[in-house]
């Protein structure tokens, strides 16, 4: 049977039903009321955001206090603010706190308006503050006659009081009558306070400030500044001095007289109709002048402000154009890709795909009309055919039409409004083709010179290149809307069919083990049914060597397994309060683990604080004399490394198979027994090959089945003694690399140890592992991880093999 640990990755520990300590549950409270209904911050009474517990500004400060911390001490802070933040309190005192330091807009969070350090040195005034105290020495009856008489205090009191002085930080001396005891304690206490103005001009702490702030700015930093009460009365703050109430309250008037009436309707600004139209202009025709007056532009050389603009425009059009020949070239790659793309099944993903190809064709559609004067030409011409074909002459578009600055050519119109809404784009009446941009553009040389002109010339260009600029940000997104579908649905079709593969052999691997617990429960008392290697004793096997030590010693064989009896960090280890709660509450319950019905076997890791300390511990010490000849693969796989395990077996079961990942492993019974033989893979192989060649060994499951059937002849001609021994409690078992495993179990009713796995460099463990991988490999098994730890373990340099002669000698064999 395959073993079921076979994975190097290790599994979540949080919520397993079978393990010592309960598992920490956590979850999200939510208020009974719902949603508040305003802001948090005190004193607010606006609605809070979407999802949000304050209200925009006042979050704002909280973005910003985050992007402070985020700048300042990194993301690791920033998670613990936040969930500091969940609390109501604290986070009202960030908002207070950042207030004061920063305005409550974005564009502040990294670049504030002011630097705070220049505004206080010049408009601010500071305090300081000084509490000092005049101590006197003092006898114990001379201190307690003085609290006594002077302030009417009760004389036991102050009798325990002195006791509990003369515990304090009070200093001392012997000076006193007759070598008394004195203590130096406080008999005035007074306080000093000084204020000094700040000079103007006397900052020499600059930081980045924000350049040409706009209105909006200047009044957010004004409402900052209330907020956070900088009341110095500087004209800054509202365009007055601050003098009292009067004037507070005409500046709150005049705030009022800013404020819209209710109910009056926003302006928008005006939509041009032809390419040279004016925003000014169609206001002034419709009575709505702008307030804001126009900025008389300085006289200069209108025949260089010309050639500049010439310049400026033809470099804009190449790049323009380029760039939309580019995305053209995306999206014919997009539809070829698609084209060679499986088609989908469901019927969402057939409508999707649908819309989004209609969407890019559009898209694509219009770049080539608005690029290739002919390429619109000749689909004009295709479609007057065939309209003409139906008897509807009256659609025939005209193709030899020009655009102009005031409308489109009817040809060009007919392609914007076959793009329909496929093409984003907010003035599509303004858009021009690439040829009637180019002579635009051609025509400055000859044209005006005058400001004024150019200045249309100017404002046309600006929605035209707005307009292709909207162009080639709606064909990008179509080409990627369809890239992105059809790889999305290709690596959903990818996941579906490794998860029906997976699925398979999943199934295959159940039939398999409920095929050998089938034959499990067919065995009898005596063993009949079972495989002969079972039935080997005396002189078949040979006896496991037991050594009565500690630790594994530097001079033991580690390609052969042996075992550690009465070592003091076995002891050490059960006797650890935590480890022991731990282990008893999984021997009591993992045999309620599901998978010990389909596998016989549980398998579990230590998780931290949970005895996952002491038992790497343990076993780090038992491997502390071999730890060179540990492999180390912590690049391939960090976890495993790290991890030990806690295991259970069924009663009555039979296994045969490898170790855990193939890997060397010490492994220790908290209660039971268990019938143990293991051989080296490679060994193994080579002599069924050379004694049996008509038995063939090409993947694990022939191997495994190789293992089940043999009898008595066949492990008689075979000539490999496999070593045996009978693991009990309070023993240590090292198994080495590569080495398959057969165990069989009784009826203890529970059998649960633990276990750590080590990739040790003995002198046969490349060629074992080797043997192993190739046989997994062969039957389908991912080896890639298997193909990375065999190279650390050709790259380590091979231990010599350690004669065992003087070790059996002083050493017992069961």
């Amino acid at each position: 049977m395959a073993d079921p640990d076979f994975d190097f990755d290790v599994p979540a520990t949080e919520g397993s039903s079978v393990g010592g300590a309960s598992a920490k549950r956590s979850g999200k409270s939510q208020a009974s009321d719902g949603k508040p209904k305003i802001c948090l911050f005190p004193g607010c009474d606006s609605d809070p955001k979407a999802n949000r517990r304050h209200c925009g500004h006042h979050h704002r400060h909280l973005d910003n206090m985050r992007n402070q911390i985020m700048k300042e001490k990194g993301a690791e802070s920033v998670k613990i603010w936040v969930e500091k933040c969940k609390d109501p309190d604290f986070a009202n005192s960030q908002i207070e706190y950042m207030a004061k330091k920063c305005v409550g807009l974005a564009m502040f969070a990294r670049a504030p308006l002011i630097d705070f350090v220049q505004w206080e040195q010049e408009f601010g005034v500071m305090v300081s503050t000084k509490s000092a105290n005049q101590t006197q020495p003092f006898e114990e009856e001379q201190w307690i006659l003085r609290q006594v008489n002077k302030f009417g205090r009760q004389r036991e009191d102050m009798v325990v009081e002195w006791k509990q002085k003369l515990a304090g930080p009070w200093k001392r001396d012997y000076l006193g009558y007759k070598g008394a005891l004195r203590l130096w304690l406080p008999a005035k206490e007074f306080e000093e306070k000084a204020e000094t103005n700040f000079i103007k001009g006397a900052s020499h702490e600059v930081s980045k400030q924000k350049k040409k702030p706009k209105q909006f700015e200047t009044e957010a930093f004004r409402a900052h500044a209330k907020e956070a009460g900088f009341n110095h009365g500087h004209a800054f703050l509202g365009g007055h001095v601050d003098t009292g109430d009067d004037a507070e309250e005409e500046c709150e008037a005049m705030e009022i007289q800013k404020l819209p009436e209710k109910g009056a309707s926003v302006k928008r600004k005006a939509c041009a109709e032809t390419l040279d139209a004016s925003e000014d202009e169609e206001e002034a025709a419709t009575g709505k002048a702008s307030q804001k007056p126009k900025k008389a532009r300085k006289g200069g050389n209108g025949s260089g402000a010309r050639a500049a603009l010439f310049d400026a425009l033809s470099k804009q059009l190449l790049a323009k154009h380029t760039s939309l020949v580019a995305r053209k070239e995306e999206a014919e790659k997009a539809v070829k890709t698609e084209a060679d793309a499986p088609r989908p099944e469901a019927a969402t993903d057939v409508t999707t795909r649908k819309l989004y190809n209609e969407a890019l064709d559009a898209n694509l559609r219009m770049v080539k009309a608005w690029l290739d004067a002919k390429h619109l030409k000749e689909c004009i011409v295709a479609f007057n055919k065939e309209v003409t074909d139906s008897g509807k002459a009256d659609q025939v578009v005209d193709a030899d039409a020009a655009d102009t600055l005031t409308a489109q050519s009817p040809g060009f119109k007919w392609a914007v409004d076959a793009a329909g809404s496929s093409v984003s784009m907010a003035r599509k009446h303004l858009l021009r083709p690439f040829a009637f941009m180019q002579e635009f553009v051609g025509g400055i040389p000859d044209g005006p010179v005058e400001e004024e002109a150019l200045e249309k010339i100017r404002l046309a260009w600006r929605r035209m290149l707005a307009c292709a600029t909207q162009l080639e940000s709606s064909i990008k997104k179509s080409s990627a809307d369809v890239s992105r579908h059809v790889s999305g649905l290709a690596a959903a079709t990818e996941r579906r069919k490794k998860k029906e593969k997976d699925q398979q052999e999943k199934n295959a691997e159940a039939q398999h083990l409920a095929k050998e617990k089938e034959k499990a429960k067919k065995a009898v008392a005596d063993g009949a049914d079972l495989p002969h290697i079972f039935k080997l004793t005396g002189d078949s096997v040979s006896p496991v060597l037991v050594k009565e030590t500690n630790n594994v010693q530097d001079s033991m064989d580690l390609s052969e397994p042996f075992v550690l009896s009465k070592s003091s960090l076995y002891a050490a280890w059960t006797n650890n309060a935590t480890l022991l709660q731990v282990m008893t509450n999984f021997g009591a319950r993992y045999k309620k683990s599901p998978s010990l019905d389909s596998t016989g076997k549980v398998a579990q890791p230590f998780a931290t604080k949970q005895g996952k300390e002491p038992t790497e511990k343990f076993f780090g010490d038992a491997m502390m004399l071999v730890r060179k000849s540990i492999v180390d693969i912590s690049e391939h796989t960090p976890n495993w490394m790290s991890t030990s395990w806690m295991f259970g077996l069924a009663p009555k079961r039979v296994f045969i198979g490898f170790a855990p990942n193939c890997a060397a492993m010490l492994r220790c019974l908290m209660y039971g027994e268990v019938e143990v033989f293991c051989l080296p893979v490679a060994k193994f192989v080579q002599a069924v090959k050379d004694k049996h060649p008509s038995v063939a060994i090409s993947t694990f499951s022939e191997f495994e089945q190789v293992v089940q059937s043999g009898d008595s002849d066949f492990w008689t001609k075979l000539g490999l003694k496999p070593w045996f021994h009978n693991l009990k409690k309070e023993e240590i078992m090292f198994t080495p690399t590569g080495h398959m495993v057969i165990e069989k179990t009784g009826q203890a009713s529970m059998i649960y140890g633990a276990r750590k796995s080590f990739i040790i460099a003995d002198k046969d463990a490349a060629d074992n592992y080797t043997c192993c991988k190739d046989l997994m490999h062969k039957d389908g098994k991912d080896v890639e991880r298997m193909d990375q730890v065999l190279q650390c373990l050709k790259g380590c340099s091979q231990a010599a093999a350690v004669p065992l002669t003087a070790c059996k000698s002083e050493a017992t064999h069961e």
